[in-house]
């Protein structure tokens, strides 16, 4: 089950990015953008949808996990236009 606090932490680590959003599935809660799924967050690991469409998890500290949304964002912003 995916802790509340963890979900509000990783979306205070999103905000600088609009009209991200959660939904709660079984098991996990996805993580999207304007309604497209871009991540995953299972227990208290969070996973990123890569350019081959697999979600990768990423082994870092929640410090870490902030700079790398924002450069993957970049990354993502370039690719879909968002």
């Amino acid at each position: 089950m995916v802790q509340e606090e963890f979900v509000n932490t990783i979306l205070d680590i999103l905000s600088p990015i609009s009209n991200i959003t959660t939904v709660r599935h079984q098991g996990f809660v996805g993580l999207y953008k304007d309604d497209i799924m871009f991540g995953k967050i299972i227990s208290k690991s969070v996973l990123f949808l890569s350019d081959r469409n697999k979600f990768i998890k990423i082994k870092l500290s929640l410090f870490c996990i902030k700079y790398i949304f924002i450069k993957y964002f970049h990354y993502i912003k370039i690719i879909i236009k968002f």
